[in-house]
């Protein structure tokens, strides 16, 4: 649901007059989808020069004995990502983890808040065998004394959070309230109260799965609301989510008369939410 969640928090965003970088992976059709801002992707001109600018950089930290290998495909689209940031002027950065959260190049910054979602077993073998050890990795993107977004989940993975959250000193916030009421299943719009007022969820992410996505990045509009100077409302809450689009998930297409659905699902969890 990373994903997800950050293109609903983006487009909210966008909807509260902000400029908003968006950084996402992986891509559908070709690269630039990754680098975003406000909706519109990186062009080809402005993604050739920053891979340039950042593997000449790169090279010659290297040759000069500052890096120990170059970059991977992923840190170097992370760096390209940060520089077309930097030169677009935007006023906030929504990034997505690529892989776990602990060591991913995204990490390298200081977050105003960390928004964790539902946790499965991927990438094992990179991250661990179960739940607790792939929760630790993913708790890697908190900082001392921040704020962290979730929504209660099983219980060794609420265990771990709530472990490295204490240790750290980091404020929890629970996106519960912004839940559709108990019994809400199908894909519906529902009414949820937000920054003191009721606000219509309708979103264009389709499946009940997206409603704990939706929850978490509705709290954490309403975090930035009081940490940052986006002027977030309600209505812009609103209508952020209904002009969210995310290609991949649950798009229906209809080509020669046939209809099909796209989805990117692809670990256990991913499966069932698609098949539910």
């Amino acid at each position: 649901g990373k994903g997800s969640t950050a293109s609903t928090l983006a487009s909210i965003l966008q909807a509260s007059q902000a400029r908003v970088g968006l950084y996402t992976s992986p891509h559908l059709e070709r690269a630039n989808e990754r680098i975003r801002v406000n909706g519109a992707e990186i062009g080809d001109a402005e993604f050739a020069r920053c891979y340039f600018a950042v593997s000449h950089a790169a090279q010659i930290l290297f040759q000069e004995g500052k890096l120990a290998q170059l970059p991977s495909f992923f840190e170097t689209l992370t760096a390209m990502a940060f520089a077309y940031f930097a030169e677009s002027g935007i006023e906030i950065a929504v990034l997505e983890v690529g892989m776990g959260g602990r060591l991913d190049a995204t990490n390298v910054v200081d977050p105003l808040l960390s928004v964790i979602t539902d946790i499965s077993l991927d990438h094992t073998e990179w991250l661990g065998y179960n739940a607790a050890d792939i929760t630790r990795e993913k708790a890697g993107i908190l900082r001392s004394g921040g704020t962290l977004v979730a929504l209660p989940q099983q219980a060794e993975v609420n265990r771990v959070l709530h472990e490295a959250a204490s240790e750290l000193g980091v404020r929890a916030v629970s996106a519960e309230a912004y839940l559709p009421p108990e019994g809400l299943t199908q894909s519906s719009s529902y009414t949820v109260e937000v920054l003191g007022e009721s606000v219509v969820v309708d979103s264009p992410l389709v499946g009940a799965h997206q409603q704990r996505n939706l929850a978490l990045a509705i709290a954490s509009a309403a975090e930035l609301k009081r940490v940052s100077e986006i002027a977030i409302t309600p209505s812009s809450i609103a209508a952020g989510i209904r002009q969210t689009r995310w290609p991949g998930r649950l798009e229906r297409l209809t080509v020669g008369g046939i209809e099909w659905i796209l989805d990117v699902a692809h670990n256990t969890a991913g499966a069932l939410a698609l098949r539910d």
